[in-house]
């Protein structure tokens, strides 16, 4: 609920259900009938589920966003603008905090010998990242489209760093 009512309003919202076993898909449906709701017969981890969402999706960018993030009022709006200034930027993330104010992560990172890793420096300025979390990672469609979407053998997690690669190869 928190979630849907901060960005609300800012973009199409599409919710992919993931085999909840709760009553969160019947509190969407009821209380947000114009999300788009898509409904899926087992858990299917991460990169599947959003790769379908992306398929009915309108708009010119995909947000990923986690289901328990809360966002800032102009969230969306500035991350479309620092997209738009500049074109070779392929992903973006937010800085993502914990809900008691610690940083969850400001980005991924690889090392000189190829491990990536999750930096919880506080950063007030945009920077260059290798990539984004898939808690709060915007992309352009075309971008997303080009690279095959996220990788289904993935189930959760890295699914959003090897997407990252492949947009800096693309």
């Amino acid at each position: 609920h928190r979630c849907i009512n901060s960005i609300d309003k800012q973009i199409e919202i599409i919710v992919i259900d993931n085999f909840s076993t709760d009553t969160s898909l019947d509190f969407v449906k009821k209380e947000y009938p114009n999300i788009i709701c898509i409904e899926l017969d087992k858990n299917y981890g991460f990169a599947k589920p959003n790769n379908l969402g992306t398929k009915v999706a309108k708009g010119k960018y995909f947000l990923f966003l986690n289901n328990d993030t809360i966002v800032e009022p102009n969230f969306v709006s500035e991350l479309i603008k620092i997209a738009t200034k500049d074109q070779t930027i392929g992903i973006l993330q937010s800085l993502l905090l914990k809900s008691n104010g610690e940083i969850d992560s400001s980005g991924d990172f690889i090392d000189e010998i190829g491990i990536v890793y999750n930096s919880k420096t506080k950063v007030t300025q945009i920077r260059q990242i290798s990539s984004a979390r898939g808690a709060s990672m915007m992309i352009q469609k075309d971008i997303f489209k080009k690279c095959g979407g996220f990788d289904e053998k993935f189930f959760v997690s890295f699914e959003d760093v090897d997407l990252g690669w492949r947009v800096w190869i693309l």
